[in-house]
């Protein structure tokens, strides 16, 4: 099982553990996201997936599933919400650990260029 199958499965079972009508709002969400119909979530999240550029894929399932275990804490059925854990790690190999992390602070700085960008007084 690869990297974003594991992903798509972890995917599905917090979306599992919504209570309705969060469910289908995380259903709605990750079509929005896809740009996808989304009929039948594992094909087709695999498929959109398997465009992606891996360190786009893994980026996309990372904050997928933060956004996720966010909404099972606060909205999932009573058992979900009990034993809600914190998310793992996809991968455990350092160099791709490194690309994520230089990726954020590359995303960060980013944002920040585009702020002062915007908020310039001259």
């Amino acid at each position: 099982m690869s990297s974003h199958e594991k992903g798509i499965a972890k995917i599905i079972v917090r979306i599992s553990k919504l209570q309705e009508p969060y469910r289908q709002n995380a259903i709605d969400w990750l079509r929005f996201c896809t740009r996808r119909q989304l009929d039948v979530l594992y094909p087709d999240l695999e498929k959109f997936l398997d465009e992606l550029n891996p360190f786009v894929r893994n980026y996309f399932i990372r904050d997928i599933l933060r956004v996720l275990d966010v909404a099972v804490k606060h909205f999932g059925i009573e058992e979900a919400r009990e034993g809600f854990k914190q998310p793992e790690r996809l991968s455990d190999d350092p160099m791709e650990i490194a690309a994520l992390r230089l990726q954020d602070a590359e995303n960060e700085w980013g944002r920040r260029w585009l702020f002062d960008l915007e908020h310039e007084t001259t």
